[in-house]
Protein backbone atom coordinates (compact mmCIF):
# COMPACT_ATOMS: atom_id res chain seq x y z
CA UNK A 1 0.00 0.00 0.00
CA UNK A 2 2.54 2.15 1.15
CA UNK A 3 4.27 1.63 -2.63
CA UNK A 4 1.35 2.16 -4.23
CA UNK A 5 0.83 5.62 -2.27
CA UNK A 6 5.22 6.35 -3.30
CA UNK A 7 4.54 5.86 -7.15
CA UNK A 8 1.39 8.03 -6.76
CA UNK A 9 3.15 10.85 -5.41
CA UNK A 10 5.99 10.78 -7.26
CA UNK A 11 4.03 10.58 -10.47
CA UNK A 12 2.51 13.91 -8.81
CA UNK A 13 5.38 15.20 -8.30
CA UNK A 14 6.90 14.51 -11.49
CA UNK A 15 3.78 16.28 -13.43
CA UNK A 16 4.18 19.04 -10.96
CA UNK A 17 8.30 19.39 -12.20
CA UNK A 18 6.95 19.40 -15.59
CA UNK A 19 4.13 21.82 -15.47
CA UNK A 20 6.34 24.15 -13.48
CA UNK A 21 9.15 23.85 -16.16
CA UNK A 22 6.91 24.09 -19.19
CA UNK A 23 5.30 27.42 -16.90
CA UNK A 24 9.20 28.45 -17.05
CA UNK A 25 9.69 27.88 -20.59
CA UNK A 26 6.72 29.72 -21.66
CA UNK A 27 7.00 32.62 -19.31
CA UNK A 28 10.73 32.94 -20.31
CA UNK A 29 9.54 32.37 -24.39
CA UNK A 30 7.11 34.95 -23.90
CA UNK A 31 9.34 37.82 -22.39
CA UNK A 32 12.28 37.13 -24.99
CA UNK A 33 9.67 36.91 -27.92
CA UNK A 34 8.07 40.53 -26.39
CA UNK A 35 11.57 42.13 -26.43
CA UNK A 36 12.11 40.68 -29.91
CA UNK A 37 8.97 42.18 -31.15
CA UNK A 38 10.16 45.50 -29.21
CA UNK A 39 13.41 45.81 -31.41
CA UNK A 40 14.45 46.60 -34.42
CA UNK A 41 15.43 42.98 -35.38
CA UNK A 42 11.18 42.18 -35.15
CA UNK A 43 10.69 40.83 -38.13
CA UNK A 44 13.07 37.86 -37.59
CA UNK A 45 11.32 36.91 -34.73
CA UNK A 46 7.70 37.03 -36.88
CA UNK A 47 9.47 35.07 -38.89
CA UNK A 48 11.04 32.27 -36.17
CA UNK A 49 7.18 32.15 -34.75
CA UNK A 50 5.43 31.60 -38.17
CA UNK A 51 7.69 29.24 -39.36
CA UNK A 52 7.78 27.21 -36.16
CA UNK A 53 3.97 27.13 -36.40
CA UNK A 54 3.76 25.93 -39.84
CA UNK A 55 6.56 22.97 -38.78
CA UNK A 56 4.66 22.06 -35.85
CA UNK A 57 1.24 21.78 -37.88
CA UNK A 58 3.54 20.00 -40.66
CA UNK A 59 4.44 17.37 -37.82
CA UNK A 60 1.29 17.19 -36.26
CA UNK A 61 -1.18 17.33 -39.11
CA UNK A 62 0.81 16.38 -42.78
CA UNK A 63 -2.53 17.14 -44.73
CA UNK A 64 -3.32 19.61 -43.10
CA UNK A 65 0.12 21.34 -43.11
CA UNK A 66 0.15 20.25 -47.05
CA UNK A 67 -2.94 22.39 -47.66
CA UNK A 68 -1.50 25.40 -45.70
CA UNK A 69 1.75 25.41 -47.89
CA UNK A 70 -0.28 25.16 -51.07
CA UNK A 71 -2.03 28.04 -49.65
CA UNK A 72 0.70 30.03 -48.11
CA UNK A 73 3.28 29.53 -51.16
CA UNK A 74 2.94 32.65 -53.17
CA UNK A 75 2.76 34.71 -50.53
CA UNK A 76 5.24 33.23 -47.87
CA UNK A 77 8.46 35.57 -49.32
CA UNK A 78 6.53 38.66 -48.39
CA UNK A 79 4.78 37.54 -45.12
CA UNK A 80 8.04 36.81 -43.11
CA UNK A 81 8.12 33.42 -44.00
CA UNK A 82 11.47 33.06 -44.83
CA UNK A 83 15.22 33.13 -42.91
CA UNK A 84 17.87 34.69 -44.58
CA UNK A 85 21.07 33.07 -43.40
CA UNK A 86 23.53 35.54 -45.49
CA UNK A 87 25.75 34.98 -48.08
CA UNK A 88 27.25 30.99 -48.93
CA UNK A 89 24.66 29.54 -46.90
CA UNK A 90 21.29 28.85 -48.26
CA UNK A 91 17.94 30.50 -46.84
CA UNK A 92 15.37 28.78 -45.11
CA UNK A 93 11.54 29.45 -46.23
CA UNK A 94 7.85 27.89 -45.99
CA UNK A 95 8.61 25.25 -48.81
CA UNK A 96 11.89 24.39 -47.96
CA UNK A 97 10.82 23.62 -44.34
CA UNK A 98 7.77 22.01 -45.21
CA UNK A 99 9.50 19.47 -47.58
CA UNK A 100 12.22 18.67 -45.29
CA UNK A 101 9.69 17.99 -42.39
CA UNK A 102 7.65 15.64 -44.91
CA UNK A 103 10.39 13.90 -46.14
CA UNK A 104 11.71 13.35 -42.29
CA UNK A 105 7.95 12.39 -41.45
CA UNK A 106 8.39 9.34 -44.78
CA UNK A 107 11.68 7.97 -43.43
CA UNK A 108 10.43 7.86 -40.15
CA UNK A 109 7.14 6.02 -40.89
CA UNK A 110 10.02 3.27 -43.26
CA UNK A 111 12.59 2.93 -40.81
CA UNK A 112 9.33 2.30 -37.46
CA UNK A 113 6.94 -0.63 -38.38
CA UNK A 114 3.81 0.79 -39.27
CA UNK A 115 0.74 -0.30 -36.66
CA UNK A 116 -2.60 -0.95 -38.23
CA UNK A 117 -4.04 2.16 -36.96
CA UNK A 118 -1.32 4.15 -39.49
CA UNK A 119 -2.45 3.10 -42.59
CA UNK A 120 -2.73 6.67 -43.64
CA UNK A 121 0.39 7.42 -43.16
CA UNK A 122 2.05 5.20 -45.20
CA UNK A 123 4.19 6.60 -48.35
CA UNK A 124 2.19 6.25 -51.57
CA UNK A 125 3.42 3.25 -53.92
CA UNK A 126 5.71 4.61 -56.49
CA UNK A 127 5.27 4.22 -59.96
CA UNK A 128 6.32 4.98 -63.42
CA UNK A 129 4.95 8.90 -63.08
CA UNK A 130 7.47 8.96 -59.84
CA UNK A 131 10.28 7.28 -62.11
CA UNK A 132 9.42 9.99 -64.91
CA UNK A 133 9.68 12.61 -62.46
CA UNK A 134 13.48 11.37 -60.80
CA UNK A 135 14.93 11.06 -64.50
CA UNK A 136 14.06 14.85 -65.54
CA UNK A 137 15.23 15.67 -61.85
CA UNK A 138 18.45 14.18 -62.50
CA UNK A 139 19.13 15.30 -66.28
CA UNK A 140 18.65 18.93 -64.92
CA UNK A 141 20.76 18.19 -62.61
CA UNK A 142 23.41 17.78 -65.23
CA UNK A 143 23.41 21.16 -66.39
CA UNK A 144 23.85 22.73 -62.80
CA UNK A 145 28.11 22.31 -63.53
CA UNK A 146 27.61 24.88 -66.43
CA UNK A 147 24.79 26.89 -65.15
CA UNK A 148 25.35 30.60 -64.35
CA UNK A 149 24.49 30.77 -60.89
CA UNK A 150 27.62 28.35 -59.54
CA UNK A 151 26.91 24.48 -58.21
CA UNK A 152 25.23 26.09 -55.30
CA UNK A 153 22.79 27.69 -56.77
CA UNK A 154 21.71 25.76 -59.18
CA UNK A 155 21.12 22.65 -57.30
CA UNK A 156 19.00 24.81 -55.19
CA UNK A 157 16.97 26.08 -58.27
CA UNK A 158 16.81 22.52 -59.51
CA UNK A 159 15.72 21.63 -55.53
CA UNK A 160 13.17 24.72 -55.45
CA UNK A 161 11.69 24.87 -58.94
CA UNK A 162 11.43 20.87 -60.15
CA UNK A 163 11.75 19.07 -57.49
CA UNK A 164 9.76 20.33 -55.03
CA UNK A 165 6.36 20.27 -56.83
CA UNK A 166 7.37 17.05 -57.43
CA UNK A 167 7.79 16.39 -54.05
CA UNK A 168 4.23 18.51 -53.06
CA UNK A 169 2.34 15.79 -55.70
CA UNK A 170 3.59 12.74 -53.84
CA UNK A 171 2.99 14.47 -50.39
CA UNK A 172 -0.62 14.78 -51.74
CA UNK A 173 -0.97 11.00 -52.79
CA UNK A 174 0.26 10.03 -49.48
CA UNK A 175 -1.79 12.48 -47.27
CA UNK A 176 -4.77 13.29 -48.75
CA UNK A 177 -5.26 9.99 -50.66
CA UNK A 178 -8.88 9.72 -49.10
CA UNK A 179 -12.39 11.75 -50.27
CA UNK A 180 -12.18 13.90 -47.70
CA UNK A 181 -8.74 14.64 -48.44
CA UNK A 182 -9.01 15.07 -51.93
CA UNK A 183 -11.90 17.61 -50.94
CA UNK A 184 -10.04 19.57 -49.30
CA UNK A 185 -7.05 19.74 -52.07
CA UNK A 186 -9.90 21.11 -54.25
CA UNK A 187 -11.34 23.70 -51.90
CA UNK A 188 -7.61 24.68 -51.43
CA UNK A 189 -6.76 24.99 -55.05
CA UNK A 190 -10.09 26.94 -55.22
CA UNK A 191 -9.34 29.55 -52.54
CA UNK A 192 -5.61 30.00 -53.92
CA UNK A 193 -6.56 30.57 -57.59
CA UNK A 194 -9.55 32.57 -56.90
CA UNK A 195 -7.71 34.79 -54.68
CA UNK A 196 -4.32 34.57 -57.99
CA UNK A 197 -7.06 35.77 -60.00
CA UNK A 198 -8.78 38.80 -58.34
CA UNK A 199 -5.05 40.19 -57.88
CA UNK A 200 -3.85 39.81 -61.68
CA UNK A 201 -7.83 41.80 -62.59
CA UNK A 202 -6.70 44.07 -60.23
CA UNK A 203 -3.52 44.49 -61.59
CA UNK A 204 -4.56 44.69 -64.96
CA UNK A 205 -6.79 47.24 -64.51
CA UNK A 206 -6.20 49.51 -61.96
CA UNK A 207 -1.95 49.14 -62.41
CA UNK A 208 -1.51 48.37 -58.55
CA UNK A 209 0.48 45.47 -57.73
CA UNK A 210 0.22 43.46 -54.87
CA UNK A 211 3.30 41.87 -53.34
CA UNK A 212 5.54 42.47 -56.34
CA UNK A 213 9.22 41.71 -55.80
CA UNK A 214 9.92 44.42 -58.26
CA UNK A 215 9.73 48.05 -58.11
CA UNK A 216 8.37 48.77 -61.93
CA UNK A 217 6.24 47.61 -64.03
CA UNK A 218 6.35 46.95 -67.20
CA UNK A 219 3.37 48.56 -69.56
CA UNK A 220 2.53 47.56 -74.12
CA UNK A 221 1.84 50.73 -75.93
CA UNK A 222 -1.87 49.71 -75.87
CA UNK A 223 -1.82 50.20 -72.42
CA UNK A 224 -1.73 46.30 -71.45
CA UNK A 225 0.11 45.82 -68.05
CA UNK A 226 2.68 42.98 -67.57
CA UNK A 227 1.27 41.50 -64.27
CA UNK A 228 4.21 41.74 -62.06
CA UNK A 229 2.35 40.98 -58.27
CA UNK A 230 3.71 38.04 -56.14
CA UNK A 231 5.96 36.45 -58.45
CA UNK A 232 7.41 39.66 -60.74
CA UNK A 233 6.58 38.16 -64.13
CA UNK A 234 3.14 37.38 -65.30
CA UNK A 235 4.27 33.88 -66.97
CA UNK A 236 4.71 32.66 -63.57
CA UNK A 237 1.25 33.69 -61.92
CA UNK A 238 -0.07 32.50 -65.23
CA UNK A 239 1.31 29.14 -65.51
CA UNK A 240 0.30 29.03 -61.75
CA UNK A 241 -3.14 29.53 -62.53
CA UNK A 242 -3.38 27.60 -65.89
CA UNK A 243 -2.11 24.75 -63.57
CA UNK A 244 -5.30 25.12 -60.92
CA UNK A 245 -8.08 25.06 -64.17
CA UNK A 246 -8.61 21.13 -64.50
CA UNK A 247 -8.32 20.86 -60.86
CA UNK A 248 -11.77 23.18 -60.44
CA UNK A 249 -13.11 21.67 -63.85
CA UNK A 250 -12.92 18.27 -62.52
CA UNK A 251 -13.51 19.40 -59.34
CA UNK A 252 -17.41 20.48 -60.34
CA UNK A 253 -18.45 17.25 -61.38
CA UNK A 254 -16.95 15.82 -58.44
CA UNK A 255 -19.59 14.02 -55.82
CA UNK A 256 -19.39 16.98 -53.53
CA UNK A 257 -22.30 19.03 -52.25
CA UNK A 258 -24.15 22.05 -53.97
CA UNK A 259 -22.54 24.78 -51.91
CA UNK A 260 -18.76 23.11 -52.59
CA UNK A 261 -19.83 22.79 -56.34
CA UNK A 262 -21.07 26.33 -56.65
CA UNK A 263 -17.75 27.86 -54.98
CA UNK A 264 -15.76 25.67 -57.36
CA UNK A 265 -17.38 27.29 -60.32
CA UNK A 266 -16.61 30.86 -58.85
CA UNK A 267 -13.62 29.99 -58.21
CA UNK A 268 -13.42 28.87 -61.54
CA UNK A 269 -14.41 31.99 -63.01
CA UNK A 270 -12.27 33.71 -61.03
CA UNK A 271 -8.97 31.66 -61.99
CA UNK A 272 -9.93 31.57 -65.63
CA UNK A 273 -10.46 35.72 -65.69
CA UNK A 274 -7.02 35.73 -64.02
CA UNK A 275 -5.92 33.60 -66.83
CA UNK A 276 -7.27 36.05 -69.68
CA UNK A 277 -5.87 39.43 -67.82
CA UNK A 278 -2.42 38.01 -67.54
CA UNK A 279 -2.14 38.17 -71.34
CA UNK A 280 0.46 35.44 -71.44
CA UNK A 281 -0.28 33.21 -74.58
CA UNK A 282 0.98 30.52 -72.80
CA UNK A 283 -1.08 30.58 -69.97
CA UNK A 284 -4.14 30.44 -72.52
CA UNK A 285 -3.45 27.56 -74.14
CA UNK A 286 -2.63 25.77 -70.96
CA UNK A 287 -6.21 26.75 -69.30
CA UNK A 288 -7.74 25.75 -72.84
CA UNK A 289 -5.92 22.67 -72.40
CA UNK A 290 -7.02 22.41 -69.06
CA UNK A 291 -10.54 22.95 -70.22
CA UNK A 292 -10.57 20.31 -72.96
CA UNK A 293 -8.86 17.29 -71.57
CA UNK A 294 -10.95 17.06 -68.64
CA UNK A 295 -14.09 17.45 -70.68
CA UNK A 296 -12.75 14.15 -73.07
CA UNK A 297 -12.45 12.78 -70.37
CA UNK A 298 -15.75 13.25 -68.26
CA UNK A 299 -18.87 13.03 -70.46
CA UNK A 300 -21.04 15.31 -67.90
CA UNK A 301 -18.20 17.84 -68.00
CA UNK A 302 -18.20 17.51 -71.93
CA UNK A 303 -22.17 18.56 -71.66
CA UNK A 304 -21.23 21.44 -69.24
CA UNK A 305 -18.40 23.06 -71.27
CA UNK A 306 -20.76 22.56 -74.79
CA UNK A 307 -22.36 26.03 -74.24
CA UNK A 308 -19.26 27.36 -73.78
CA UNK A 309 -17.29 26.50 -76.88
CA UNK A 310 -18.15 29.63 -78.90
CA UNK A 311 -17.12 31.66 -76.34
CA UNK A 312 -13.55 30.13 -75.90
CA UNK A 313 -13.09 30.23 -79.77
CA UNK A 314 -14.21 33.71 -79.63
CA UNK A 315 -11.69 35.09 -76.74
CA UNK A 316 -8.72 32.91 -78.32
CA UNK A 317 -9.38 34.16 -82.14
CA UNK A 318 -8.85 37.48 -80.16
CA UNK A 319 -6.09 36.49 -78.03
CA UNK A 320 -4.29 35.95 -81.56
CA UNK A 321 -5.14 39.19 -83.13
CA UNK A 322 -4.17 41.12 -80.43
CA UNK A 323 -0.85 39.28 -79.83
CA UNK A 324 -0.23 39.96 -83.77
CA UNK A 325 -0.77 43.44 -82.56
CA UNK A 326 1.12 43.58 -80.01
CA UNK A 327 4.52 41.77 -81.47
CA UNK A 328 4.13 44.20 -84.29
CA UNK A 329 4.28 46.80 -81.96
CA UNK A 330 6.99 45.28 -80.49
CA UNK A 331 7.76 48.07 -77.66
CA UNK A 332 7.22 48.12 -73.86
CA UNK A 333 7.70 51.05 -71.51
CA UNK A 334 8.99 50.97 -67.78
CA UNK A 335 6.97 52.69 -65.20
CA UNK A 336 7.03 52.87 -61.38
CA UNK A 337 5.17 50.13 -59.92
CA UNK A 338 1.82 50.72 -57.38
CA UNK A 339 1.90 49.03 -54.76
CA UNK A 340 -0.79 48.57 -52.15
Amino acid sequence: MREILSRAQASRLGDLGLSLLAAVITLAGGIWLGQALMSPEWTQAVTLVGLTAAGLLVLLAPGIGLLAWILLAPYAPHIYLRLDFGSGIPNLDLGRLATLLMLYLLMAQAIRRPSPDAAKWLAARLGWVEALMAASIAVMALSVLSGVDGVIGGLQNVFDFLAMPYLVYFFSRTWLRDTGGFVGMMGTVALAGALMGLITAREQLTGQAVFSPVFYTLEYEQNIRLVMSLFGHPSTIAMALAVSVPILAYGIRFPVGSKMRAWLGLALAATLAGVFFAYMRAGWLGALLGLLVPAMLNRDLRRMLLPLAPLIIAVVVLAAVFFVAVDEAGAKRMLPAQTS
